[in-house]
């Protein structure tokens, strides 16, 4: 009596044992619960590229002779922490207080009601290749905000804001313009998608374009909103698209 019960309720479950095929039902994913989880709470991690090759023609002294490098692998590291409330362009926000790889920090200011991203502030540090160089500021102003989807399944996309890069916040000078989406991706298994923002530059109006090539930042994700791995591509650099993966 036991396994009939089981079976009827496996049966039901796919949609009945009679005839014709089951429709499939598509999985959903909370992606506002998973978005709002890394934003909210500390994050320290380490991505890793894959192998890369030298570049053509490059050369390096090794013994006493000048020889090919060998292949390298490129790290990126992400920490952040929950900084409390603050204010951003008269708005009541909350704010995450970011370090990239070291020496570029950032604050990221969002409000959690709707949830949305409202601004940021970002410090680079100087130009390793320009002697003397000072450091560099960039201020961001989000608008255009579309709220994130509760849940979404694997193939759903959708904007979520546009922005300008300002070189501080008296706002008189404009860095670009750039555009975000949002999309749920298939990952290794149906049950473990990611969770990708792409951000789009549509403008770049000063000769060095701080925020660097198109990016797009995923998080893997599973049912309950957990994340359970990160992973951020450089869109469109001169090698191509290179992945840092955790």
């Amino acid at each position: 009596m036991k396994r009939s019960i089981l079976l009827c309720l496996l049966l039901a479950a796919c949609g009945g044992g009679g005839g014709g095929n089951p429709v499939p039902v598509p999985y959903s994913f909370p992606v506002r619960a998973a978005a709002m989880a890394f934003l909210t709470n500390q994050q320290s991690f380490i991505m890793v590229s894959p192998i890369m090759p030298p570049p053509p023609n490059a050369l390096i002294m090794s013994g006493g002779s000048l020889t090919t490098p060998p292949p390298s692998i490129s790290t990126f590291s992400y920490t952040s922490a929950p900084g409390g409330n603050s204010s951003f362009e008269g708005q009541a926000v909350s704010t995450t207080n970011v370090t990239l790889d070291g020496p570029t920090t950032e604050i990221v200011y969002f409000t959690i009601s709707p949830f949305e991203w409202v601004g940021q502030t970002s410090v680079f540090p100087p130009n390793p290749f320009v002697p003397s160089s000072p450091s560099t500021s960039q201020y961001s102003v989000y608008a255009n905000q579309v709220p994130l989807p509760v849940m979404a399944t694997i193939g759903s996309s959708g904007p979520l804001d546009t922005g300008t890069d300002y070189t501080d916040s008296t706002k008189k000078t404009v860095v670009d313009t750039f555009a975000q989406t949002w999309t749920l991706i298939e990952g290794e298994t149906p049950d473990l998608p990611y969770f990708c923002t792409t951000t789009v530059v549509v403008t770049s109006v000063k000769p060095i374009n701080l925020r660097g090539p198109n990016t797009s930042f995923c998080l893997r994700i599973d049912f309950n909103g957990d994340v359970l791995g990160e992973s951020l591509s450089y869109i469109g650099t001169s090698e191509g698209t290179l992945t840092f993966t955790n």
